[in-house]
């Protein structure tokens, strides 16, 4: 945790507003000090793609990992949340329902190899 922590600390002092993510924070985001050098988390394939490209993934996992990104949000974190798919769709009813929780949705190309305009 410390080595976060001196991260995230040299980080705001050369550049005041920069955000420091945890990306797949598991049970990790229970630990108070380590949140505390936390701007928010990160997690890809969320509801979608864990398993296959676009498939919707077990109801279990997507319910351990909404859990898990409300308890981040509940400690005041920022929650971003990244899922890959094509139909345009799909795309819209995933940014409803991921802001409906108060996470930041991203769809993106599963590459990630460029910046995408969200509606």
């Amino acid at each position: 945790m410390g080595f976060v922590t001196a991260i995230s600390q040299r980080a705001q002092e050369l550049r005041p507003g920069f955000a420091v993510l945890l990306q797949n924070p598991g049970n990790l985001i229970d630990n108070p000090r380590l949140r505390a050098a936390l701007d928010g988390v990160a997690r890809q394939d969320l509801l979608v793609g864990s398993r296959e490209r676009e498939a919707p993934n077990p109801p279990t996992e997507v319910a351990a990992g909404i859990a898990e990104l409300t308890r981040a949000r509940r400690h005041g974190l920022a929650v971003l949340v990244v899922e890959h798919v094509v139909d345009a769709g799909k795309a819209a009813d995933i940014r409803r329902l991921l802001s409906d929780r108060g996470f930041l949705p991203y769809i993106a190309p599963r590459e990630l190899d460029r910046l995408v305009p969200q509606d």
